[in-house]
């Protein structure tokens, strides 16, 4: 993995999209991507609940977490060198990464201090958002139709006046996009910077 293989489009998707927008959402991390208080009380709940005693206390030098832990300043060392991922499939720090990291091996007081954090209605709606898409026959209707725009529609009487405006815009963008679109496929000017590489401007 290197800059050059990551996902690039749409953005919507992978590290910025999702997993950046989720932990600065939940106050796991800061503007900086530093670990704030929450990220704190996250990792210590992780680390007891996975048996990794010693893997946020740098000056320990034995267990299972200490193991992990210069496993993956190892790691993170080598791969900032080279600017890409080297270790193999074969690296150790896979089958820890495996074991104590898979989401479906999440422990329950981490799930639950999670699930708090993402319904916190003070940062924004998205706490407002994944209470209402817990519902069941929401759920059940997504899951028989999938279709994004029946699941806005069912979802909007459901939520607040501000996530209502914001899932009529959402529900208006394809239209606008309809409206720029010829206007895109217009022929150019001769004048057009944009058309002087291209050889017919040239005859």
């Amino acid at each position: 993995m290197n800059p050059r293989r990551y996902l690039k489009t749409p953005k919507v998707f992978g590290f910025h999209g999702v997993y950046k927008r989720l932990a600065t959402h939940a106050r796991v991390l800061d503007g900086r991507l530093m670990l704030n208080e929450n990220g704190n009380q996250l990792l210590k709940i992780w680390e007891e609940e996975q048996g990794l005693s010693g893997f946020r206390d740098a000056d320990k030098s034995y267990g299972e977490g200490s193991r992990l832990r210069r496993l993956f300043q190892e790691a993170i060392k080598t791969s900032l060198q080279s600017c890409q991922t080297e270790k193999p499939a074969s690296w150790p720090g896979a089958v820890l990464i495996l074991n104590h990291l898979a989401p479906k091996r999440i422990g329950n007081k981490k799930g639950n201090f999670l699930w708090r954090l993402l319904l916190d209605h003070g940062a924004n709606l998205d706490g407002e958002v994944f209470t209402k898409l817990r519902d069941k026959q929401l759920l059940k209707g997504f899951a028989e139709h999938q279709s994004e725009r029946d699941l806005l529609t069912n979802l909007r009487p459901r939520v607040s006046q501000e996530l209502r405006r914001r899932l009529d815009a959402i529900d208006q963008l394809p239209r606008h996009r309809r409206g720029v679109r010829p206007l895109l496929q217009l022929p150019r000017g001769r004048g057009d910077p944009d058309r002087r590489s291209d050889p017919a401007y040239c005859r």
